[in-house]
């Protein structure tokens, strides 16, 4: 299978557009918020850290509300109310200096993001078919990191001009230009009425879903390792060589996924491997590229961690998208989307802490290869999980009495 876009309709280009644009946009702010706390309004790296983790809860822990309310209102609606939700928050970055002013514009971006994510998710689904999924959501993770490689560029650009504020508004700029392409160019999906209409009730009946819930629960391993790339990871490398080469180190994966995401999905038809099976790989890989660091720590072993975690996200992130959309019931669709989120969130609020933590106290304490070791269990016995699910639970078959099969446009 070759990776095309054949057939694509201009409401599916406008959202696989957009995930280049929204990480453009988000990327290209957000690594100058601490410079901007720090230096600018004189806070330290501790309420610095505060505003960043109100951002992220907001943003992951919500997801779970925001896939809720699409299934609700509409993916087009949710979306459009997302977008300009989070440029009103990144607009505010740009002129508020007081703590409370600061935690809103962090709120209300958070929450942009939370409405819009699980509702794009979705609405992806309902515009691809069974046929080409696998392939829309592998392009929707090429144009993420390519976002995700010139965004931080742009803004570093614009950075040496001393102008932080226009950021703001350039990165809020690009959110209300997302949300003008939907409205142009996303068609409207009907609402599917459901039979459990209850919030409690729908939360409960997707909990039900034990392969799903059990799945969820495994990859929260790659969240976890995922992390590593923003903290311990950079700081262990400038260690390594005495310069800070964090930017690199993005770009480096970035540029790795950009390259390599369309074999990794050749693979994946050409050998005919089945989800679970095809993301345990994925954490295997990413298990393994912590071993050599285990027995030698030097600037090689420390940042082949960041391959490890470009490769594993190629099989990882795409797939699990995909099956997704497969496994979940159509009127729950962008809930099923949001649940998975909260393993986004929680995962990586115990890398970004945990990992941390475990570097500092096996430094400390003339360990250095214990926290590789950590690390590399965490994705190998995630790994051997997701194959014992597999092998327990069997591939989980799409309930087409239940998701109906078709596009429902008003």
């Amino acid at each position: 299978m070759r990776l095309s876009t054949p057939g694509w309709s201009a409401g599916l280009w406008c959202l696989q557009i957009s995930a280049f644009l929204t990480n453009f946009g988000f990327f290209m702010l957000i690594p100058l918020l601490a410079v901007h706390f720090t230096q600018d309004l004189g806070l330290s790296l501790a309420v610095s850290g505060i505003l960043y983790a109100v951002r992220l809860f907001a943003q992951q822990g919500l997801m779970l509300l925001g896939g809720i309310i699409a299934d609700r209102m509409g993916y087009k609606e949710t979306i459009l109310v997302g977008s300009v939700v989070r440029s009103v928050g990144f607009a505010m970055f740009g002129f508020v200096e007081s703590l409370p002013a600061l935690v809103i514009a962090g709120l209300l971006a958070g929450l942009g993001g939370a409405l819009f994510s699980p509702a794009w998710q979705a609405a992806t689904t309902e515009l691809s078919t069974p046929e080409n999924r696998d392939q829309v959501f592998a392009w929707r993770n090429i144009l993420g990191n390519a976002g995700m490689t010139l965004g931080p560029l742009a803004g570093a650009w614009l950075s040496a001009y001393d102008i932080f504020s226009w950021i703001c508004y350039i990165s809020a700029a690009i959110f209300i230009f997302f949300g003008f392409l939907v409205w142009v160019l996303l068609p409207a999906i009907a609402v599917v009425q459901r039979d459990h209409p209850n919030v409690l009730a729908d939360i409960k009946h997707i909990a039900e879903n034990h392969t799903f819930v059990w799945l969820n629960l495994l990859i929260m391993g790659f969240y976890m390792l995922y992390q590593l790339l923003y903290i311990v990871i950079p700081v262990l490398a400038q260690q390594q060589i005495g310069q800070d080469i964090a930017g690199y180190l993005f770009a480096a994966m970035s540029v790795l996924v950009i390259c390599f995401q369309q074999p990794v999905v050749r693979l994946a038809e050409r050998y005919h491997i089945q989800p679970l099976p095809f993301m345990a790989i994925g954490m295997l890989i990413l298990g393994l590229s912590f071993v050599p660091a285990i027995f030698s720590l030097t600037l090689i072993t420390v940042v082949l961690p960041v391959a490890g975690i470009a490769f594993s996200s190629m099989f990882i992130t795409p797939t699990s998208q995909s099956w997704i959309a497969e496994i979940a019931e159509k009127e729950l669709l962008a809930s099923y989307f949001g649940f998975s989120s909260l393993t986004v969130a929680v995962g990586g609020t115990i890398g970004s802490t945990g990992g941390g933590w475990i570097v500092d106290q096996a430094f400390a304490t003339g360990h250095t290869q214990m926290p590789f070791v950590v690390f590399s269990l965490i994705g190998i016995g995630s790994a051997a999980g997701i194959w014992i699910l597999h092998r327990t639970e069997g591939a989980f078959k799409v309930q087409e009495n239940k998701r109906g099969s078709g596009l429902h446009v008003e």
